[in-house]
């Protein structure tokens, strides 16, 4: 009887969240320490507040090209409760906020929808029905963000900013 009442518990819970300034708490402790590092550091994310509503809650991959791994992680908007991704590049120390209260293609500004992701390798994007342009080619790893037997796109560095590549509706 516990153990289902606790299943029930963790599956109706929207997730485990900290502050920034948590970094002590059982969630930002499984941060890699460079992320917990810079976190820690710059008070430009006071904002936001980590979120852990998918699992895995943060993903590693290059996605700038630049030889050095880079660290997505969730993240909620503190003012407006709006989800989203937060993006550190690992060489250059540069950070992106994809949602959250900031506006990226079709994923728009809050991305509660989001009930899966994954790191997409380099390579080939897939076609969609109703696109007439060719899909482009990944020169570096992307996020892939999904909402499950619905609608997916692939979040990826164009060199400059983050683009978004929808993939089904």
């Amino acid at each position: 009887m516990y153990k289902l009442l606790f299943v029930l518990i963790l599956f109706a819970s929207p997730g485990w969240s900290a502050e920034w300034s948590d970094l002590g708490s059982p969630l930002a402790d499984s941060l890699p320490q460079e992320l917990r590092n810079y976190l820690g550091a710059e008070p430009a994310h006071q904002p936001y507040s980590l979120m852990a509503w998918l699992n895995p809650y943060y993903l590693r991959a290059d996605f700038n090209g630049d030889g050095s791994s880079d660290i997505a992680v969730l993240v909620q908007e503190k003012a407006t409760d709006k989800k989203g991704i937060f993006i550190i590049h690992g060489d250059t120390h540069h950070h992106f906020v994809l949602g959250a209260g900031t506006a990226i293609g079709n994923g728009g500004d809050d991305f509660s929808w989001m009930d899966a992701w994954y790191v997409h390798p380099r390579g080939s994007v897939g076609q969609t029905a109703d696109e007439d342009a060719a899909p482009p080619a990944l020169k570096w790893d992307a996020l892939m963000v999904i909402k499950i037997e619905s609608a997916s796109g692939v979040i990826y560095w164009t060199g400059t900013g983050y683009a978004w590549r929808q993939q089904g509706d």
